[in-house]
């Protein structure tokens, strides 16, 4: 005979309960199957940079606040099938890599109309941020910033693509 979820979570205890509860929440998407990005609305941001180093950083940089839901990847070629199944509001580009440019992954994306609206960042290590300046630089009205990037500088572009206030 099978037991009712509220035996279950009698027997379990209150993790068993929080649990049992959370993985009854109606409207549960694949990629939350506990239903908890409906209560937390959490941001997806791709990550796309090639050198592992960075691509660690950046996700540090990000991983603090409770605003984003951070992947990361080294493979610019594999950026299309991860982006199709994480949805990402946001994508960050490095502009060269080596066997696929982050404009060229950009404007694959973006022949998907599921990706119409998604924003995008590009990094750079060709210019710096004296040569950058004060105002800004943009490609095709997506924000540039140079390499190396400090942790506020970042948060802050990411933030502002998001419309999350800091």
């Amino acid at each position: 005979m099978q037991r009712s979820w509220l035996d279950q979570i009698k027997a379990g205890g209150l993790a068993a309960s929080i649990d049992s509860i959370w993985a009854r929440v109606p409207h549960r998407s694949k990629s939350d199957p506990c239903g908890r990005d409906d209560l937390i609305k959490k941001k997806r941001v791709l990550i796309v940079v090639d050198d592992e180093t960075m691509t660690r950083v950046l996700v540090r940089f990000l991983e603090g606040a409770d605003h984003y839901d951070v992947i990361a990847i080294n493979d610019p070629t594999q950026a299309s099938e991860v982006a199709h199944e994480f949805r990402p509001n946001l994508i960050v580009l490095d502009i060269i890599m080596p066997t696929l440019d982050g404009g060229k992954v950009l404007a694959e994306l973006r022949r998907d109309k599921k990706f119409s609206s998604m924003h995008a960042i590009f990094l750079t290590g060709l210019v710096s941020s004296e040569e950058i300046g004060r105002d800004g630089y943009e490609i095709s009205g997506h924000p540039v910033i140079p390499k190396p990037v400090g942790a506020n500088e970042f948060r802050t572009v990411v933030a502002e693509q998001l419309g999350i206030k800091q």
